[in-house]
C-alpha cells in the first residue's frame, strides 16, 4: 500500500469516474484500475462496485473512504510544513461551505495586493467542505480558517459572523410567473435546488419549514451539484430557483434572472468566519482578521 493508491481511491470514490479521475490525475486509465486493484489486494477488501454507471462504495468502501480523506488531507498538510522548511512559503488552508467560497472568499484571494497587509510568502488553499468536515479540520490543524453557516461555540476558536445571506427566489424573465407571490405558492412551480449534502439546501429548507412552510408539498424536479448548474437550468425556464444574493447580484443586475418576491419576511443566514485564538502577531491571525475586514458587509 502507498499513499499514492490511497489518494487514487479517494479520488474515484470521490468523483465515481475511473475515466474523470485517470484525466485529471494524468495517468491511463488501465494503471489507475490496476492501482486500485493492488489497494483493494493490500487491505484484503472489495472497495468498489464498478458498472456502466460509473462507481459505488461497498460498505468496506464506505469506511476506507472516510479515513482516506483524512488521510490524504493531513499528508497534504505535512507537504506543506515541509516546504516552507525549503522554500520559507507559508501556507494558510481556508475550508468553506456552500458553494460560497467562488463569491465571497475567492475575490479577496485575488487581491494583489493581499500579502502586503499580512506578510510576504504566502500561498493560499481554498477547498470547499460540509459543515462537520470544516470542525473536524479546524481541531486537527488540517485546516487554518473556516467559513459555514453553522454557529462554532469553542473557547479555542474564534467565531465571527462574516457577513448576512439573503435567499432570493427566481426564475428565467420569460417564466410565467408573477413577480410576487405568496409562500404556499411555491407548490404550484417546477422547483430546482442543490443535492440534499449540500449545507446551502439544508439552510433553506430549515428557514422555509420556522416560516411554516410544508416543505413536502415542494415539487423538486431536478437536484444539481453547483449554483452555476442551477442557473442554467432556470434560464431555460423549467422551473425557479433559490440562491444567495451574492450568487446573483450581477445576474439581477443585468436582468439575466427575474426576482420573484415573496410575502413573508426575508429569508435571511448567517455566515461565519471561524480560527483558532492565537498571538496577535500570528499571521494567520492578521490574515483572519483582514478577511473580515474585506468581507461584505451584513445586509440590511
Amino acid at each position: 500500500m502507498s499513499i499514492e493508491q490511497i489518494k487514487y481511491f479517494y479520488y474515484i470514490a470521490k468523483y465515481k469516474n475511473i475515466t474523470k479521475v485517470a484525466k485529471d490525475l494524468h495517468i491511463s486509465q488501465p494503471a489507475l484500475s490496476q492501482q486500485l486493484q493492488k489497494f483493494e489486494n493490500s487491505l484484503g477488501y472489495k472497495l468498489l462496485e464498478r458498472s456502466n454507471k460509473g462507481t459505488e462504495l461497498t460498505e468496506m468502501g464506505k469506511i476506507v473512504f472516510y479515513y482516506s480523506e483524512r488521510i490524504v488531507d493531513i499528508y497534504s498538510k505535512m507537504l506543506d510544513e515541509l516546504n516552507y522548511k525549503t522554500t520559507n512559503y507559508e501556507t494558510i488552508r481556508i475550508d468553506a461551505c456552500c458553494s460560497i467560497d467562488e463569491y465571497l472568499i475567492t475575490k479577496v484571494l485575488c487581491d494583489p495586493n493581499i500579502n502586503m497587509n499580512i506578510k510576504n510568502n504566502i500561498r493560499y488553499k481554498l477547498f470547499s467542505q460540509p459543515p462537520e468536515r470544516i470542525i473536524e479540520n479546524l481541531r486537527n490543524g488540517v485546516c487554518d480558517i473556516g467559513f459555514m453557516c453553522e454557529n462554532f461555540v469553542d473557547r479555542d476558536f474564534h467565531c465571527k459572523e462574516i457577513s448576512k445571506i439573503e435567499f432570493i427566489l427566481f426564475s428565467s424573465p420569460s417564466y410565467n410567473i408573477p413577480k410576487e407571490i405568496e409562500l404556499s405558492d411555491l407548490s404550484k412551480y417546477p422547483f430546482i435546488t442543490m443535492n440534499e449534502s449540500y449545507e446551502f439546501r439544508v439552510r433553506l429548507i430549515k428557514n422555509l419549514t420556522m416560516l411554516g412552510y410544508d416543505i413536502k408539498k415542494l415539487n423538486i424536479i431536478v437536484e444539481l451539484g453547483s449554483f452555476e448548474s442551477i442557473k442554467k437550468a432556470v434560464s431555460s425556464s423549467i422551473g425557479i430557483a433559490f440562491l444567495p444574493d451574492i450568487a446573483m447580484k450581477d445576474d439581477l443586475s443585468h436582468a439575466r434572472f427575474k426576482k420573484i418576491n415573496i410575502r413573508c419576511p426575508k429569508i435571511i443566514q448567517s455566515f461565519n468566519m471561524i480560527y483558532k485564538k492565537m498571538p496577535e502577531n500570528d499571521y494567520i491571525n492578521k490574515f483572519a482578521k483582514y478577511l473580515f475586514n474585506r468581507m461584505l458587509m451584513p445586509s440590511e
